[in-house]
């Protein structure tokens, strides 16, 4: 969240949806403090998440 893309923290989120999630039940979040996080990775974790995450 500090240091990749957006395009990483998609690539990511995908991974642990698709493996963490599998069956249901997972909770996305950033699971540590976001203070110096890249607002546009922050914003990237939360679109994909509510388009891809839906189930």
């Amino acid at each position: 969240m500090c240091t990749g893309t957006p395009d990483d923290v998609k690539d990511y989120c995908k991974k642990l949806i698709d493996v963490v999630g599998k069956g249901g039940g997972f909770i996305m979040d950033g699971s540590t403090v976001m203070d110096d996080a890249k607002p546009e990775n922050v914003k990237a974790m939360i679109d994909f998440t509510k388009e891809y995450g839906v189930y």
